[in-house]
This record gives structure tokens, C-alpha cells and sequence, in this order.
């Protein structure tokens, strides 16, 4: 399976495999179960990786996979937020696109949970506190 060659150190395999797994993500539960067997981290330190080609495969792969609520957590703790703030910066676009749609997915889900928080700790308010 793709999830058995993400600790490759072989640039052109690393490029490669991670636009499959990208495009493999569209399919049933590919997304959930490429985070569930351990792809995201060596995805994440895929982005420290020289090569620019490897940099926009990584950055669509990994806006593939932050589709799932979980796999943006474990992005984030892989420290993935970094590196995807310098690649909207780049000059390539495709590589921009990918990295600034995985941000969002990355923020919405902080935002969700921002806003559950703030349901919960909010304390109940009682018709005697109105008078």
C-alpha cells in the first residue's frame, strides 16, 4: 500500500507518491484511513524537503487530507502550519492554492472547536437574573 513507501528518502518517489496519495484520497475512505495507518507525519516532513515539486505534490496531498477533522489534528501537532505559511508565499501558484485551502480546513476545524468551548464553559442564564 502508498502508506508503506512515506518514509522513503528517494525525492522523485517522495513527489510522486505524494500526488497519489492525493489523488487517492477522492476515494471512499482513502482520507481517513491514509491518516488512521500513520501517512500524515512523514507527509508533514515532507514540506522540509528541498525540492519544489515535492513541496506542491505534498501541499495537494495534504489539503486532500485535511478533508478529514483528524487528520487536521494531527497535522497541526506535526507542525505543518509553518511550512504551509511559506509556501503561500511562493511564487507557484498551485502550490499557494493547496497550502492556503489546507490553512483553511486546519482553522475551520480550530474554529469549530473554539466555538464549542465557548457553548459549554458558557454558564446557563435564568429568568431571575432578567428582574
Amino acid at each position: 500500500m502508498l502508506v508503506d513507501l512515506v518514509g522513503t528518502e528517494d525525492v522523485l518517489l517522495r513527489q510522486h507518491l505524494a500526488s497519489a496519495i492525493a489523488y487517492c484520497c477522492a476515494w471512499g475512505s482513502n482520507c481517513k484511513m491514509f491518516g488512521r495507518l500513520g501517512a500524515i507525519t512523514p507527509l508533514v516532513q515532507y514540506m522540509a524537503d528541498e525540492d519544489p515539486d515535492v513541496h506542491r505534490t505534498t501541499a495537494l496531498a495534504l489539503y486532500h487530507l485535511s478533508q478529514n477533522p483528524f487528520n487536521c489534528i494531527t497535522m497541526h501537532e506535526g507542525g505543518v502550519v509553518t511550512f504551509l505559511l511559506k509556501a503561500v508565499s511562493t511564487k507557484d501558484y498551485k502550490l499557494q492554492e493547496a497550502a492556503a485551502g489546507c490553512l483553511a480546513n486546519i482553522r475551520k476545524l480550530a474554529l469549530e472547536a473554539e466555538t464549542v468551548h465557548l457553548i459549554r464553559t458558557k454558564p446557563a442564564s435564568s429568568d431571575e437574573d432578567v428582574n
